[in-house]
């Protein structure tokens, strides 16, 4: 015979048992709704068509409106590379102090400020001023400059951390600063490259 314990048990949960429970299945979990599907597919759609009308129409226009002014002209070059690295480096860096619902909110504008960035890579050989073209290749070198960046704040911190891993402040501080030293090579020695 049951303890009198485990009968008050069975009698409490017998009533939690009588809602009826939704069963949970895994692909009702994953599945995603038609509308996010949808907006993947016209966003991947509109980031191909931006790549000519940036390179054909926006590249040149915006090259002759800055024309040859010294430091102008390599910034605006370099804002949209630079932009996306310098948000995500601040991004990382108070990552640990967002709250969880915009936390989700600043990594999807993070990735639409790297496909943005990545949108202006120099891969068309278009008629633009020199220190424009040189900002588009500093804002490339700083949309790749955080994996050196990377190694190079761990082999400077493994003496003292004992360890490669890096936090969220210290990736964040070198993508910044990644993109600070493209910026510096876009106005020297890249403007002299080409």
């Amino acid at each position: 015979m049951a303890s009198p314990k485990k009968r008050k048990n069975r009698k409490r949960n017998r009533h939690k048992g009588s809602t009826a429970a939704v069963p949970h299945t895994r692909q009702a979990a994953r599945a995603e709704p038609a509308g996010r599907t949808a907006l993947i597919v016209a966003a991947t759609l509109g980031w191909f068509a931006l790549i000519p009308l940036f390179w054909l129409v926006l590249a040149p226009r915006i090259s002759e409106a800055i024309g040859e002014v010294p430091v102008v002209n390599t910034i605006a070059g370099w804002l949209p590379g630079g932009l996306a690295a310098v948000y995500t480096g601040v991004l990382l860096t108070v990552w640990e102090e967002l709250p969880k619902p915009s936390r989700d909110r600043q990594k999807a504008i993070a990735i639409a400020l790297w496909c943005l960035g990545s949108v202006t890579l120099p891969m068309v050989d278009a008629q633009l001023f020199v220190g424009y073209f040189a900002g588009l290749y500093a804002g490339m070198f700083a949309m790749l400059a955080w994996f050196p960046a990377w190694v190079l704040i761990a082999v400077a911190r493994r003496p003292f951390t004992h360890t490669f891993t890096l936090s969220h402040a210290a990736r964040g501080w070198g993508l910044i600063a990644g993109a600070v030293v493209a910026l510096m090579l876009g106005a020297g020695p890249l403007r002299y490259w080409f």
